[in-house]
């Protein structure tokens, strides 16, 4: 999200609107995941990510919170970060600190 804010809404201006939809409801209609994924309506599992605009840090594998020990973006300064994440209703990020354990769930897509 932080590169997606950065370098297309802030450096290009590109509307968050534009942004967003290619990076939420269409991977989901992509793999066969919609509606419930990508799509915030009754019944879907409504994943929300909340950034903070202001928030600006240095790109690192540790400030990715993945599992990968390097990124090709390591260096880059970027704003946008996330603040809050909320996983089928659970608050897992809550002021930019992991709070739960992953809760990540299978969901088979159609072939």
């Amino acid at each position: 999200m932080p590169l997606l804010f950065t370098e297309g809404f802030i450096r290009r201006g590109i509307p968050l609107d534009t942004l967003l939809i290619p990076a939420t409801s269409n991977p989901a209609k992509i793999y066969g995941l919609w509606p419930r994924k990508g799509n915030l309506s009754i019944g879907a599992d409504a994943d929300i990510i909340i950034i903070d605009p202001k928030t600006e840090k240095i790109v690192t594998p540790e400030a990715l919170n993945s599992a990968q020990d390097f990124t090709p973006w390591e260096g880059w300064r970027l704003r946008g970060w996330p603040r809050y994440v909320i996983v089928r209703g659970h608050i897992v990020m809550d002021d930019g600190t992991i709070t739960s354990k992953p809760e990540g769930k299978f969901i088979r897509r159609p072939v």
